[in-house]
C-alpha cells in the first residue's frame, strides 16, 4: 500500500480594490454595501489516505474565502495539476458563494521508489 501526503492546495486571493466615498469618517450611507476581504480558509477532511498500488485515490478539500480564491492542485514539485490521464481535478462552487469544495482524483497509484 502507498501512502503519501496530500498535495498542496495553494490558494492565491485576487486583488480587489473597493472604494467609498460617504463624505464622512468612519460612517457609511444607507444602502452602501461594506466589502471585507477574508484570508482562505482550508479544511481537509482525510489528512492521510492510502490506497492499494494500481487503484485511484480521490482527495478532497473545502476552501471559504471572500473575494473568491484562485484554488488549484500542485505536485511536490510546485507544478500545477491539470485534467490528464493520471489526474481528474474538479472544483465546486457552493452556496454561499464564497465556499469551493475541491477534488482530485489519481488514477493507477504507483510506488514512488
Amino acid at each position: 500500500m502507498a501512502y503519501f501526503p496530500i498535495f498542496e492546495a495553494l490558494f492565491y486571493i485576487l486583488p480587489r480594490l473597493v472604494l467609498v466615498d460617504s463624505g464622512f469618517e468612519d460612517s457609511m450611507r444607507e444602502g452602501e454595501l461594506l466589502d471585507i476581504d477574508l484570508p482562505p480558509m482550508l479544511s481537509i477532511p482525510h489528512q492521510l489516505v492510502g490506497a492499494p498500488l494500481g487503484y485511484s485515490v480521490k482527495l478532497e478539500c473545502y476552501t471559504e474565502a471572500h473575494p473568491t480564491s484562485l484554488n488549484y492542485w500542485t505536485r511536490e514539485d510546485k507544478h500545477m495539476i491539470h485534467d490528464s490521464s493520471k489526474y481528474k481535478v474538479v472544483s465546486t462552487p457552493e452556496v454561499p458563494s464564497y465556499k469551493t469544495h475541491m477534488t482530485l482524483e489519481i488514477f493507477d497509484i504507483q510506488d514512488l521508489t
